[in-house]
């Protein structure tokens, strides 16, 4: 049974009032309200034909937490989770005149078109050019989700270790432009890119999972290697997780959750 299957979208953390942030996400991101668990302390939102993002209160539910330590959590981390956009430009004109804070579009690995943005508790996201799906989302602002984004300073290392570690593949060899895009099965893919100096460290409130069929053996395996996971946390016959870091000291997570097999 393999350890890991698949990258897949993620958690975003919420330190202010959850309801008020899933109205934010929903107004500016076009995003649907599925439902809302004070339990957990969660909110799943979903895009109009694939994928969901889900928040998060970090302090936890009334009676579940599933973030853990919130000590050292930054706003702008070097694991980011990335969002596919149909239309780029007019994305960003869109949130702008919104009075969303944005940054302005740059071009990134592959030379497609990026720009951050910042929601109601100021957490950094990202939005990616995907003008491949306008056809099928000619009216969304948001497609769900794109490759995630690591940064590393030590890229050749880091792309052996995700090749041993998770079993990932290099989907993209872009070493001169110093990124490579990784991918594991038929999950969300991964880009390692070279950071620059004085980049952000610690975990942050975004995070892209990879999902397992067996948490507590993926956190033995994890265990086993060093990395030292945090406990195991949520329900068990719901959704649980854990957190580690890779090498150069990039927070990671890991869930399950029924189904997780399909």
């Amino acid at each position: 049974m393999p350890c890991f299957l698949r990258f897949e979208g993620g958690h975003i953390g919420v330190s202010s009032d959850r309801q008020a942030a899933a109205a934010w996400y929903c107004r500016h991101l076009g995003l649907t309200l599925a439902w809302d668990s004070p339990e957990e302390g969660q909110s799943l939102l979903q895009f109009s034909k694939r994928h969901a993002l889900v928040l998060v209160s970090v302090a936890g539910g009334t009676e579940v937490n599933l973030w853990g330590n919130t000590g050292n959590l930054v706003r702008d981390s070097n694991v980011r989770l990335s969002l596919a956009v149909p239309d780029l430009g007019a994305t960003w004109a869109v949130l702008a005149a919104g009075g969303v804070r944005v940054n302005p579009i740059v071009t990134g690995p592959g030379g497609r078109g990026y720009f951050t943005f910042y929601d109601l508790d100021g957490t950094c996201l990202e939005a990616a050019a995907r003008p491949e799906l306008l056809a099928d989302f000619p009216n969304e602002r948001f497609a769900g989700y794109a490759a995630a984004r690591t940064g590393v300073r030590d890229l050749d290392a880091a792309v052996t270790w995700y090749q041993e570690f998770a079993g990932m593949t290099v989907l993209q060899d872009l070493r001169e432009e110093g990124a490579v895009l990784l991918g594991l099965n038929e999950g969300n893919p991964l880009w390692l890119e070279r950071l620059a100096q004085g980049a952000h460290r610690g975990p942050g409130y975004t995070r892209p999972y990879l999902a397992t069929p067996d948490i507590q053996q993926a956190h033995a395996f994890c265990a086993a290697r060093n990395l030292r996971p945090a406990p195991v946390l949520g329900n068990p016959n719901a959704l649980q997780v854990f957190t580690f870091q890779d090498p150069e000291g990039n927070s990671l997570y890991c869930w399950t959750y029924p189904g997780v097999q399909i």
